[in-house]
């Protein structure tokens, strides 16, 4: 059964999903960069022979990357946008408010939060669901 704050949470969790897609998408480009040896030509004036290599299957893999790359930026920022704006919304403390960015916007540990706030890291998991219980998903959702 499906609780209601692992529901909350799946929302949550979005931008992060997101934001390691861009990750995954930038390496395959680098990837694809390093495979076919692209670099700046070496402009020193002194001539060379063409090397004859074919990168129109280069040019079609990368630009359906860097679509892909574009379109997921994009979505990342509306994801951003909506759940950091549902944060701020949330009628909540401060603290409340600032576990859940640490944890869902900055993908904190929960170590990490304990001892970027100062507080005991039982305590940053009591401060999480009390948040979670005031936590609100914007409808239309």
């Amino acid at each position: 059964m499906i609780t209601t704050n692992e529901v909350k949470k799946d929302y949550l969790r979005r931008y992060l999903e997101s934001k390691r897609r861009e990750d995954e998408l930038n390496l395959a480009i680098v990837e694809l960069e390093t495979r076919y040896g692209l670099r700046s030509p070496a402009l020193d004036g002194m001539p060379r022979g063409s090397g004859g290599t074919d990168l129109s299957a280069f040019g079609a893999k990368y630009d359906n990357l860097h679509r892909q790359l574009v379109e997921t930026l994009e979505n990342s920022l509306t994801i951003y946008a909506e759940i950091s704006g549902a944060i701020e919304a949330s009628e909540m403390p401060e603290a409340e408010k600032c576990v859940l960015r640490y944890r869902y916007i900055h993908g904190y540990t929960w170590e990490r939060i304990a001892v970027t706030m100062e507080y005991s890291y039982q305590w940053i998991c009591e401060l999480h669901g009390r948040a979670l219980q005031k936590f609100r998903i914007p409808s239309g959702t």
